[in-house]
């Protein structure tokens, strides 16, 4: 076969191809020999399942990246299936092989299409007997076959076009006579394949549909084939596949069916049709195939001719369109056949449309969608009049009594009457008011809601408005349909609508060519533009909103549907998206939209009362912002604004709308209201009684359980204090000592926002102060027994204290009541150091996570401004201690926690300038260079650990480096133990050879298990780690060293585990002690001293564990050279049921010991 054609075309676009990549960029089938190939390698590997699954894998790879372009697979297509159907036919082949080149085919037909494959098909009479055979071979019920049952159905439906009467294929000879004839046979196949509930059920009433139709067929076998589909239609005990394949098989029968054939059976099908009350079945399925019935039975009674009164809009010239040269045309009315009246139209049309106009209402899409193709199509066929009835009573569903279904349903029908010119022009008034409507449909029901289909099928009728009508007649609505449009697409809540108007408005503005400045926007407004929510309301928005055509109707937009919009986020970024547009109408802003908000702001609608206060706030803020210096905002905003504004915290108040579940919304609108307004410095400053109201509200929203009010309240404190509180007044000084106060409290949150709030504190508050209050959050920030479970109080007492430094400044010769001093500074590096050591655990997890990152960053902040003024203020041991932590945290289990870690890794060792006194710091430069740090995720561990060992070389880091690989190889996530205790095993295995540095190793790490005896933290992950080492045979020390080395490990395992309750930690010793047994004789003693004990623990399952790993570590390693011995050993240890009492297994325990030559365990006395 010659292959050259593919390579000659794909050799000289392959370099074009690869650099643009998949997708749409392919030109070419490059893989037309790879494919070939896989075809060939069907007959060697059916019989393995495994080979089998790789080369189907590789051949649905190959062809699915032509999904987009499956046209490129047309002049190989003979090729293929001229290989594979000679497989599939061959009876000398085994079932699985042909099974598996159906398969293939199959995989084809999906990514060209069956209509273009079935064309390439060999359809000969000889082919006729063959498939029919192997037709009937096939088992309808076996799920593995299927694709061989459908491409063997659907190449049946091309054979029976062949132009032969088939009584002529009949076998007359003596040995066919028992054979019924080839008609009746496919009828029995069709039958047999319609009931049946897989994809085969299609291609059955696709051959139906063309077998049944033929002329030499449809005398004898039509009436008696739609008799036999009305019984079992009507017939209840029939299931559901087979009522949707006679459906299916029906409708295929009306579409490809000559209309004099079908016309006559037309009304009696479909009167069984509508009393069998299909449209309220519980399938989908048959609710959509009898509305296509329904519908293909309609097109039959019509006569198949184009309505002459349809708009149609001549030529369609995009360049034309630009240039306004397209005027188009409506067919004058005058030309108008008078043919449209000649004929009487039945009287079983308008059930017809009845039905279909009641599938737009479904509540499944895909009926929607048939549906309103179905109105398309019937309408298309209609006199005027009723076309124009059939429109008018789509209309009726856009009503607020109908359902969302009806409302989607409508605009589908509405899209397909459009593209098809259906909808004339004189219509057009009340179809875009409509449209205009469906565009912002929006129904809440609970906690989510309804409308964005509808949305989503608005946008399309718009597109196909621009595809259908001329710039003339779209004239009058052009403002309306941009301006919705271009609200659709950047103020929607979901992505797809917003792409969708994104898609339609670029559509009229090609077609169309009169919607204002329609390049320029959609210059900004393409499809990755609003893919993001944030852009589309912030950006995108104010560059729509320059064109004055558009600002109005955007804002107007938020005002009257985003600001009470369901979404808390979508009504945030809607009071921002205000502020953003305000600078293009201040004066709108200050006079319309303020009032209006203010009157929402008291309303009874939760969302709207949030969302308005949230814009008042931001609006007051963009007002001060783009004012002159001699205008006053009040001036601007006028006295009664003003006034609203300030009554608004005691109106609510009053109203009690700061309690219950929507306080919550309310005191964060509030908070942001306080804030922008002392943004705005609004003439409150001699309010007393504001001003007391808003500490108060602050106060109260700082002790607040939800911490979205807390940090609201952080946020508008300084602002307030700025505006409203004079710098020398003694109240600054109160205000202070009673929030330091609150750092003692009883309750965490009352805590947690008060330490932020005093972070929060602008420098004249902390003027004289400064030491009182580092020493009041440092205290706060202290892990304690009583409160050990309130990290979030630590991690935020960490943050404030961050804070505070930066905003009074580091000043090294300072009063440490003013400034940073070196004092001040040591108590701030003290607390962050304890910081990093918080490992609280509780029913959470380990909390102390987030204050171990809290303090990270803190010391990153606070570094980097030590750095800026005085770094001579960082001594050489702050230093070490500091990067010794750090290194421990890029090592440990949690991988953000590691990703905090290394990220203040990187930014203090690249510091520009250097940090001082950094221990071996060009050593670790060279490590992780400025190209690696670029590269590297400092949250994978495959990224990290190999690079982190390296580190274990320099003494200063080797301690805490090894907690951290502790923690790591004995962890539990499968990645961390696999790339930690990797990295580990290949350095140490690299440096067997330096002795020095595996004796340091080994003596750091028999330190951290004797000061960590204790801590189940760090005790069970060393004995996995161990563990983990002495399997991959590493060696720390040789001769006696060695032997004193296990002998210690073997002594502080079993301090450690002896008296332990937990079984977890018990068995990972169990482990240890049997790896041990591999080592020297007096460890092996020592070791089987320490396992026998456990043989008769209190804890079932560690005395059967004990006995389990006793057995595996007699067989693998040489414990005892007497092999009967060992073999009674084994006997005994697998034999032994370890679930019985102690008094029953202490003798054959004891028995154990003698054969091992131990003394036997003796009880203590109590």
């Amino acid at each position: 076969m010659d292959t050259s054609r593919n390579r000659t075309c794909s050799d000289g676009n392959a370099d074009d191809t690869d650099s643009v990549g998949l997708g749409c960029a392919l030109e070419v089938f490059k893989e037309y020999d790879e494919i070939i190939s896989l075809i060939s390698q069907l007959k060697t590997v059916h019989n393995d399942q495994s080979q089998s699954e790789k080369v189907i894998e590789r051949f649905i790879y190959i062809l699915n990246q032509y999904q987009e372009q499956p046209h490129l697979l047309d002049r190989y297509l003979d090729d293929f299936l001229s290989e594979l159907l000679k497989i599939a036919r061959s009876p000398d082949n085994e079932k699985s092989l042909q099974y598996l080149a159906f398969k293939f085919l199959y995989i084809i037909t999906k990514v060209r299409g069956y209509k273009v494959v079935l064309r390439h098909l060999p359809h000969e009479v000889s082919d006729v007997e063959p498939v029919l055979s192997l037709l009937n071979e096939q088992d309808p019920h076996d799920a593995a076959t299927w694709e061989a049952r459908y491409m063997l159905l659907l190449w049946m439906s091309i054979i029976v076009m062949i132009p032969f009467h088939m009584n002529r294929l009949d076998d007359t000879s003596e040995s066919g006579s028992e054979k019924k004839p080839i008609m009746q046979r496919i009828i029995n196949v069709i039958r047999m394949y319609l009931s049946v509930s897989d994809k085969a059920r299609d291609a059955a009433a696709f051959l139906a549909a063309h077998f049944i139709t033929r002329p030499d067929v449809k005398d004898v076998y039509l009436k008696e084939y739609l008799d036999w589909c009305i019984k079992m239609l009507v017939s209840s005990d029939n299931e559901i596949s087979l009522k949707a394949g006679i459906l299916s098989s029906l409708a295929l029968l009306f579409k490809h069916g000559k209309r004099d054939d079908m016309k006559s059976y037309g009304a009696p099908i479909l009167r069984k049709i509508l009393e069998c009350g299909f449209k309220d079945s519980s399938s989908s399925v048959v609710r959509k195939m009898a509305l296509k019935l329904i519908q293909r039975i309609g097109l039959s009674f019509l006569r198949m001719k184009i309505a002459s009164w349809r708009y149609s809009r001549g030529k369609r010239s995009l360049a034309d369109n630009l240039a306004y040269g397209d005027v188009g045309r409506q067919m004058s009315t005058e030309k108008e056949s008078s043919d449209d009246e000649d004929y009487d139209i039945p009287d079983e049309t308008e059930d017809i449309i009845e039905q279909l106009l009641v599938g737009l209402r479904d509540k499944d899409t895909i009926i929607r969608w048939s549906a309103a193709k179905g109105i398309g199509r019937v309408t298309g066929i209609l006199p005027k009049e009723l076309a124009d009835d059939v429109v008018t009573s789509v209309l009726e569903l856009f009503s607020l009594r109908e359902s969302d279904s009806a409302w989607h349903g409508g605009c589908l029908a509405l899209a397909e009457l459009g593209r098809r010119g259906l909808i004339i022009p004189q219509h057009l008034d009340r179809v875009v008011g409509v449209v205009l409507k469906a565009l912002i449909y929006d129904e809440q029901r609970g906690n989510f809601s309804v409308g964005a289909h509808i949305r989503d099928a608005a946008c399309y009728v718009c597109w196909s408005f621009a595809r259908a009508y001329d710039p003339t007649v779209l004239q009058p609505y052009v403002n309306s349909i941009a301006g919705a449009l271009l609200v659709t697409t950047v103020f929607d809540r979901e992505i797809t609508c917003r792409r969708a108007a994104s898609a339609a408005f670029q559509e009229n503005v090609g077609r169309q060519g009169t919607f204002p400045h329609g390049i320029e926007i959609l210059t900004e407004t393409d499809y990755y533009a609003v893919g993001s929510r944030h852009n589309s309301f912030l950006n995108l928005s104010v560059h729509i909103a320059q064109f004055s055509e558009y600002t109005l109707p955007l804002i107007n937009h938020l005002l009257e549907h985003k600001v009470n919009h369901w979404d808390s986020a979508v009504r945030e970024l809607t009071s921002k998206a205000l502020h953003n547009l305000t600078t293009l109408a201040p004066e709108f802003m200050a006079k319309t939209a303020i009032p209006e908000l203010l009157t929402k702001a008291v309303g009874i609608d939760l969302n709207a009362r949030h969302g308005s206060i949230f814009s008042i706030g931001e609006i007051v803020h963009a007002l001060s912002n783009q004012k002159n210096n001699k205008e006053k905002i009040e001036d601007i905003l006028g006295a009664e604004n003003i006034e609203n504004i300030r009554s608004l915290i005691f109106v609510l108040d009053q109203r009690g709308l700061f309690r219950g579940l929507g306080g919550i919304l309310m005191r964060n609108a509030v908070c942001l209201l306080i804030e922008k307004s002392s943004m705005a410095a609004l003439p409150f400053h001699k309010d007393e009684k504001l001003i007391e109201k808003w500490q108060e509200m602050l106060d109260s929203c700082l002790q607040h359980a939800d911490a979205s009010v807390r940090s609201s309240a952080v946020s508008a404190l300084p602002h307030f204090l700025n505006q409203y509180y004079p710098s020398d007044s003694p109240q600054c000084s109160a205000l202070l000592k009673r929030y330091l106060e609150h750092l003692s409290s009883n309750h965490m949150e009352t805590r947690c926002g008060f330490a932020l709030a005093v972070g929060a504190f602008p420098k004249f508050m902390l003027n004289g102060s400064v030491a009182h209050t580092i020493q009041s959050l440092s205290k706060c920030a202290e892990l304690t027994e009583e409160f050990s479970s309130w990290a979030e109080v630590r991690r935020d007492a960490i943050k404030a204290l961050s804070q505070i430094a930066v905003t009074v400044g580091i000043i090294s010769a300072g009063n440490e009541n003013d400034s940073i001093c070196q004092s001040n500074l040591d108590a701030l590096f003290n607390s962050f150091l304890a910081g990093t050591n918080d490992y609280t655990l509780d029913s959470r997890g380990e909390i102390g996570a987030i204050v171990r990152e809290a303090a990270m960053v803190a010391i990153q902040e606070t570094i980097q401004l030590v750095m800026k003024t005085e770094p001579q203020m960082l001594s050489e041991n702050l230093v070490s201690d500091i990067f010794s932590v750090i290194l421990q945290q890029c090592t440990e289990k949690i991988d953000r926690t590691r990703s905090v870690a290394g990220g203040v890794f990187e930014s203090l060792l690249m510091s520009n300038p250097r940090v001082p006194h950094i221990p071996y710091h060009n050593e670790l430069i060279e490590i992780f260079s400025s190209e690696i740090c670029d590269e590297i995720n400092w949250a994978s561990p495959g990224d990290t650990f190999h690079l982190f060992v390296k580190i274990l070389t320099f003494p200063c880091y080797r301690r805490s480096l090894l907690l951290g690989f502790v923690v790591s190889v004995g962890g539990l996530t499968e990645s961390l133990v696999k790339y930690s205790s990797s990295a580990l095993v290949s350095y140490f295995l690299a440096n067997q050879s330096n002795t020095e540095l595996m004796k340091a190793i080994a003596d750091d790490l028999l330190s951290i298990l004797k000061e960590n005896c204790q801590n189940d933290r760090i005790v069970i992950p060393f004995f996995k780690m161990m563990n983990y080492l002495l399997l991959s045979d590493i060696v720390f020390l040789s001769g006696g060293e060695q032997t004193d080395f296990y002998n210690e490990l073997v002594n502080l395992t079993w301090s450690c585990s002896y008296k332990s309750r937990d079984p977890q930690k018990i068995i990972a010793a169990v482990d240890l002690f049997c790896n041990l047994l591999q080592v020297s004789k007096q460890c092996q003693t020592q070791s089987l001293n320490r396992l026998v004990i456990f043989l008769c623990h209190r804890f079932p399952r560690i005395r059967k564990v004990t006995a389990n790993k006793l057995y595996e570590a007699f067989i693998t390693y040489d414990v005892l050279e007497d092999e009967e011995v060992m073999d009674e050993i084994t006997n005994l240890l697998c034999e032994t049921d370890w679930n019985e009492s102690l008094d029953l297994l202490r003798p054959i325990r004891n028995n154990l010991c003698e054969k091992l030559g131990l003394e036997p365990p003796k009880l203590k006395t109590k």
